[in-house]
C-alpha cells in the first residue's frame, strides 16, 4: 500500500480525484471540473525544489 498526499484544486480548494484515461493518470475535482496531469504536477514540484534549492544556495 503507497501513502499518497491528498491534492488540492487550485481553483476551490477541493480534494482531486485520481483519474486513469488511456495511459495517463490525472487528477480531476469535482466540483469546478478542472484537470491537472500528473506531469503538471510534477515540473510543479521539481521547479519548487529548484527555487528552495537556489535560495538556500545564496543565503
Amino acid at each position: 500500500m503507497s501513502n499518497e498526499e491528498k491534492l488540492l484544486c487550485r481553483n476551490c480548494n477541493t480534494e482531486l480525484e485520481r483519474r486513469m484515461i488511456g495511459l495517463n493518470t490525472f487528477y480531476c475535482c469535482r466540483e469546478c471540473l478542472s484537470m491537472v496531469s500528473v506531469r503538471e504536477i510534477v515540473q510543479l514540484k521539481l521547479g519548487m525544489m529548484r527555487t528552495i534549492d537556489a535560495m538556500e544556495a545564496s543565503s
